[in-house]
């Protein structure tokens, strides 16, 4: 699977009632996908971070969501909600995986959002988006992926690495994930 096929495939999943394949396992989900599409993945959106701030300034109407935690289902509910990144902006507030057993099609399905639609969708660091909080994802894509889980997950963790940390919304609203620290007194500490 490619970026462009899983987009199609990822679509066509929002498309439907989450309750015709929620009694799937991601295996059955998501048979075609390899290790590598992964990574060639997470590379193509780490260049997009790569060129945002680490602290952005976004203007506009966003679905602001939180912590998904690995839940597929409730990210495709969401979507089937509110609409594609094609017709709806979204605001990520981190910790999009562990915890849930689809971490990696979690985080994996926002990164090809954002790659579709980069000024639709934006992410910003969660606590479990660090190496040292990440070991659900870690352990399902080692037991998907075996030998390349290792090189897959250092991918991963590099995107992961670029994510902005916080964003300004409208001028007014400061979006973050866990709060603020008692020695933060200004937006450029950040």
């Amino acid at each position: 699977m490619n970026l462009s096929s899983l987009l199609t495939y990822i679509t066509s999943l929002i498309s439907q009632d989450p309750e015709t394949y929620s009694q799937k396992s991601a295996k059955d989900l998501f048979a075609d996908l390899t290790s590598q599409a992964v990574e060639d993945i997470c590379n193509q959106v780490k260049q997009i971070f790569k060129d945002e701030d680490i602290l952005l300034n976004l203007e506009g109407d966003f679905i602001v969501v939180g912590d998904l935690h690995g839940h597929f289902f409730d990210l495709i509910r969401i979507f089937n909600h509110f609409g594609l990144p094609s017709q709806q902006k979204y605001i990520f507030l981190g910790d999009t995986i562990d915890r849930g057993e689809f971490s990696l099609y979690t985080i994996l399905s926002i990164f090809v959002m954002k790659c579709s639609f980069p000024s639709s969708i934006y992410i910003i660091r969660g606590n479990h988006e660090f190496e040292n909080y990440n070991s659900g994802l870690s352990e399902e894509i080692n037991e998907l992926f075996h030998i390349n889980g290792k090189n897959t997950m250092m991918t991963i963790n590099q995107a992961f690495s670029y994510l902005p940390l916080a964003i300004v919304l409208n001028n007014e609203y400061l979006c973050v994930h866990g709060g603020i620290g008692p020695s933060f007194n200004d937006i450029n500490q950040i």
